[in-house]
């Protein structure tokens, strides 16, 4: 477990998470990508904050 999430927030950045993951598969922009490039994108775009 990772101690700087706390487990009351779980719940919201599993729904953020959600919402990045959503919207960066769904961007025309990635239409060309692939399944790769995109997972690849995401999980910068997540860490960042995290």
């Amino acid at each position: 477990m990772d101690e700087r999430i706390r487990p009351e927030n779980a719940p919201i950045l599993a729904h953020v998470v959600s919402a990045v993951m959503f919207l960066g598969m769904a961007a025309t922009i990635n239409a060309t990508k692939t399944v790769e490039e995109i997972v690849q994108d995401l999980g910068a775009q997540i860490r960042v904050p995290f």
